[in-house]
């Protein structure tokens, strides 16, 4: 039994369990996504479809994510394996082409970035006026670093915490 799976038992070491998730914790990101246990997983297709869409888009997901929330028997049609990494269908058909061919032939890095910003570039992070409709505004100023998209909550983005521990493909959908 593995000291995780020991202070998952035992409810009297909640101190232990804090310790234990504070020393496993780990982010995967497309550079070291070869170190995840389930790496085996995931085909080489889809490998191939990650590696491409994370020059385009940040990719990043953590240990607890990986091994406790996703079915790694039924990717990749498992819901958050598709939430947390990048997917083909996320990039236009010519986009995916065009980087993955940039991929596959080794291309220079800073060419890969220069077409990849491109990219990035043509999206629109913010369709129907969403900066302005969906900003809270105090005495007609607006509050930047929050977005009110429901009734009942705000979404709050603090200028230290601007990364995320797991950057959901679909975030705030």
């Amino acid at each position: 039994m593995t000291a995780r799976q020991f202070a998952r038992r035992d409810p009297a070491r909640s101190n232990a369990r804090k310790e234990v998730f504070m020393l496993s914790y780990c982010s995967y990101t497309a550079n070291n996504i070869h170190e995840l246990p389930q790496y085996g997983c995931i085909s080489s297709e889809q490998l191939h479809a990650i590696r491409v869409v994370s020059e385009v888009y940040p990719f990043s997901v953590n240990s607890h994510v990986a091994e406790n929330l996703i079915d790694w028997a039924n990717i990749p049609d498992e819901p958050m394996f598709r939430l947390t990494f990048p997917q083909a269908g996320m990039l236009s058909g010519d986009d995916y082409q065009t980087i993955s061919d940039l991929v596959k032939s080794s291309a220079d890095a800073s060419l890969i970035r220069e077409k990849a910003r491109k990219i990035q570039l043509r999206q629109n992070p913010n369709p129907a006026g969403q900066m302005e409709l969906n900003t809270p505004r105090f005495d007609d100023e607006p509050l930047h670093g929050m977005q009110h998209k429901y009734r009942e909550s705000v979404l709050f983005f603090p200028l230290e915490a601007q990364a995320c521990h797991a950057c959901c493909t679909y975030c705030f959908q």
